[in-house]
């Protein structure tokens, strides 16, 4: 068996289950940052935002989602890599890490031009449409993050 066949088991697997772990996560990532004081405080954090980005990235090569047109799958695929990117930035941001501004210039940017693209086209108003209001929250809240984060030193 090749990587490839377990990374997408593994992303089918993650696509059921990651609406429920999804919360707990980020409330993992924000109680690392509230209590950056110690350590082991600090490793909740990084423990948290990264199983984020590694669970964004295995839902973009899930193949359970079934898109309409070839070019909103490559929204949605696109989507979830970016905000695996824009998660990433964030944490780099956070611990004051080396190419934290240039993550979070990449990954904003595609966010934005997603976002564009999905306000303008409003493909979740058609039937079958695998960009969902989940995906839609998903890009602004990393994009306000992240312009916030840009802005601020």
């Amino acid at each position: 068996m090749n990587p490839s066949e377990n990374n997408t088991r593994l992303a089918e697997r993650i696509y059921d289950y990651f609406p429920k772990i999804e919360v707990p996560l980020v409330a993992l990532a924000l109680i690392g940052y509230q209590l950056k004081i110690t350590k082991s405080s600090s490793f909740l954090m990084i423990i948290g935002m990264s199983i984020l980005c590694i669970c964004y990235y295995l839902l973009s090569i899930s193949k359970k989602v079934k898109c309409t047109s070839t070019m909103e799958n490559y929204i949605y695929k696109s989507g979830l890599i970016s905000c695996s990117i824009g998660t990433l930035a964030v944490l780099y941001k956070l611990q004051h890490w080396l190419s934290a501004p240039l993550l979070l210039l990449i990954s904003t940017t595609s966010l934005c031009i997603i976002l564009l693209y999905i306000l303008v086209r409003q493909p979740w108003r058609m039937e079958n449409s695998c960009i969902t209001t989940r995906l839609i929250i998903r890009v602004l809240a990393i994009v306000s993050i992240n312009l916030v984060l840009l802005t601020t030193t």
